[in-house]
């Protein structure tokens, strides 16, 4: 098994490259998911569905993408 780090506003990219993805805002790490729960648009924090719903070449199906709650 490797690990590196890969940094990448490219999602489609990074959901090809990846098993595991954790997405940064203002430096720190916000969420950490498989990225089955990106493919599958199941995410918890509302700037990782941000960044989704700007990816206008991964996104395929969603129009709009909600952030989940954890609770």
């Amino acid at each position: 098994t490797r690990t590196f780090v890969m940094v990448s506003h490219n999602l489609a990219v990074v959901a090809h490259m990846c098993a595991r993805i954790a997405v940064m805002q203002n430096g720190e790490i916000v969420e950490i998911m498989p990225v089955e729960a990106m493919r599958s648009m199941r995410v918890e924090h509302p700037y990782t569905a941000h960044l989704l719903q700007s990816s206008l070449g991964y996104v395929r199906s969603s129009p709009e993408i909600q952030a989940v709650s954890a609770d």
